[in-house]
């Protein structure tokens, strides 16, 4: 609302600024302090706003309100004295520019309000696109018209600043009426001083009558611009509103362009335009970052992801089932309680030699899962879950991979893992390859040409849902695979290790980033999400069994795991399969540490 609120004002402050400087250039109109004065007169009007909401306020924030009131009538002063003297669309972008980052900084500084990268990115945008319109004024402009528009800026700023405060200790109209009334005592106690009572009242005796009547029609349009204005800077963050207003821009140049005749022409119009975009899109931007931050949250159900070659490398390959990584997957149904898993037909264990297939282990568990009415995503192709994410078989990767024989093998392996489980009622989705089209593992990505045909060919062989996978942070494909896929799945890792940086954290990547596939994938294209892997264990270069406890820790422990849970629950996502369940469990009954094991039990209990 905020959002609307402020594009609303600004198409009639934009509108009503035009109209401003078409009386200020009429012989013998209003010089600025009598301008700003009838403005803060008319603010008096306020008082007709007393019936419908006027509370008891305490002193403090009555005072605050005021003063913000009195302010802000400074700045129209000022602001208006620049318009005066030189062109609208060359003042009007300085106070535009400057005046929302001085209240981002202010707002930081004095309110502790700061904003999301998001908010961050178009507020941007708008200023950027505000500024382009004083860049190419370069025969326009004069350094006293930028000191005096940055002054007003500021002004402006500081008003902001004291006026949200007020709105945070008081409802809407009763602050406002306070604010109004700041004005009106400043302007009154203008006329206190005698040179400058003369000389307002010598500049309305000067103005023409028709000039007289635009003055007050405009005023009152103006007015009803600040009413609208300050019911966004009550719903929303100051610096915020004040750079959506960059859209009163494009209202002021079109405007300018029609009604005061203003001529652009070449590179002037060329970069006008090019402003004009930039705040469109920063409007659009901040309307899509809003939409997302009040999308509705589904209740999260979590699943895992299970890899019998990490338990294997973890707990050992023993083969009875009470042992070894058996025993693992034993207690992820029973203990932890998992009900929505994913398996991994890898081609290197199914396929040992070639045109000779072995699905004993991946049968076991499809048949214990399968008892405990648990369901399954199975995921296959050359490359799977699991460093080094391209489990190719020896004898397969002695064949070109660009080849025909390779590529025949690769087909017809999937095709057999298919034909194997499609009798299976357990498996609910087959997810073809993991990541294919992000460069990630001990081989190159698998291409559009391939994966199209290997999509063919399963939709060719069964019914069920296909799912494609990309990385969530600095994946680039998920636009492409969502729309080809019928279960799009994303990464989530937040707490990750670079052999350059170290151990870094995901910090500029908020929510909203997965709320937008979401919105994408499931709103737009109306396809079914879920998280493939959630950061559950530590992000090493080597071997976990080859690190000490605090070397995992550093990117994995039970409070960040909480921190990922929270960070889950508001992606959008209505599913998370787990990634590190293998850790846990070694965590638990090979060193003693249960710690990780026990909260992920909580959470599945509940």
């Amino acid at each position: 609302m905020w959002l609307i609120a402020t594009l609303a004002a600004s198409f009639i402050l934009g509108t009503s600024a035009v109209f401003d400087k078409m009386i200020l250039e009429k012989k013998g109109s209003s010089d600025p302090l009598a301008y700003a004065f009838g403005v803060g007169i008319l603010s008096a009007l306020a008082v007709f706003l007393i019936p419908f909401e006027f509370s008891v306020l305490s002193f403090k924030t009555i005072l605050t309100a005021m003063i913000g009131g009195a302010v802000f009538l400074s700045a129209i002063f000022l602001f208006i004295s620049a318009l005066k003297k030189f062109e609208a669309s060359g003042v009007l972008p300085v106070v535009g520019g400057l005046t929302p980052i001085f209240t981002l900084f202010a707002a930081v500084l004095f309110l502790g309000r700061h904003i999301g990268i998001g908010d961050a990115l178009g507020f941007a945008v708008l200023i950027c696109g505000s500024f382009i319109f004083l860049a190419i004024e370069e025969k326009t402009f004069r350094l006293q018209a930028f000191f005096l528009a940055s002054f007003a800026a500021l002004l402006f700023a500081v008003s902001d600043i004291l006026k949200k405060t007020a709105f945070n200790h008081g409802h809407f109209l009763t602050v406002f009426i306070w604010i109004s009334f700041g004005g009106t005592i400043l302007a009154l106690s203008l006329l206190l001083v005698p040179s400058l009572r003369r000389r307002i009242f010598a500049s309305f005796s000067l103005s023409e009558e028709r000039t007289k009547k635009i003055y007050l029609l405009n005023r009152a349009l103006a007015t009803l611009g600040t009413v609208v204005l300050h019911y966004a800077f009550f719903l929303g963050h100051p610096a915020m509103v004040e750079g959506a207003q960059s859209f009163k821009y494009v209202v002021i140049f079109f405007a300018a362009w029609i009604l005061l005749k203003e001529k652009f022409y070449g590179k002037i119009l060329f970069w006008k335009a090019a402003g004009t975009l930039l705040i469109v899109f920063g409007v659009v931007w901040l309307g899509l970052v809003e939409y997302l931050r009040a999308m509705p949250l589904p209740d999260m159900r979590w699943g895992i992801t299970f890899s019998e070659k990490f338990a294997k490398e973890l707990e050992g390959d023993n083969l009875p089932a009470q042992a070894g990584w058996r025993q693992t997957y034993l207690d992820i149904l029973d203990d932890l309680g998992a009900k929505h898993l994913r398996l991994i037909a890898y081609w290197d264990i199914v396929e040992p030699e070639q045109g000779k297939f072995d699905f004993g282990d991946l049968d076991w568990q499809m048949e214990e899962a399968k008892k405990r009415g648990a369901d399954v995503v199975l995921a296959f192709g050359r490359k799977a879950p699991r460093w080094p994410e391209c489990h190719i078989p020896g004898w397969a990767r002695e064949l070109p991979e660009s080849g025909a024989q390779f590529q025949d093998n690769l087909m017809n392996y999937i095709k057999t893992t298919v034909e194997h489980y499609s009798n299976n009622n357990a498996v609910i989705a087959w997810q073809i390859e993991n990541e294919p089209l992000f460069p990630f593992g001990d081989c190159k990505p698998l291409g559009v040409k391939v994966l199209n045909k290997e999509i063919s060919l399963v939709r060719s062989l069964d019914t069920r849902p296909i799912a494609l996978t990309d990385s969530g942070e600095i994946g680039f494909a998920w636009p492409y695979l969502s729309a080809k896929s019928d279960i799009f799945g994303t990464t989530l890792y937040r707490y990750v290790h670079n052999r350059i940086l170290g151990d870094i954290e995901y910090t500029l990547i908020p929510p909203g980033y997965f709320r937008l596939k979401v919105l994408w994938a499931n709103k737009i294209l109306g396809k079914d999400v879920f998280v493939a892997e959630l950061q559950g264990e530590p992000w090493q270069s080597k071997p976990l069994s080859n690190t000490t406890m605090e070397e995992q820790y550093n990117t994995m422990n039970p409070q960040r795991f909480l921190a990922v849970t929270e960070y889950a629950k508001n992606s959008g996502f209505p599913l998370s399969y787990w990634w590190g369940v293998e850790w846990w469990h070694w965590m638990k009954v090979k060193n003693n540490n249960p710690e990780m094991w026990n909260l992920a039990k909580k959470l599945f209990n509940k």
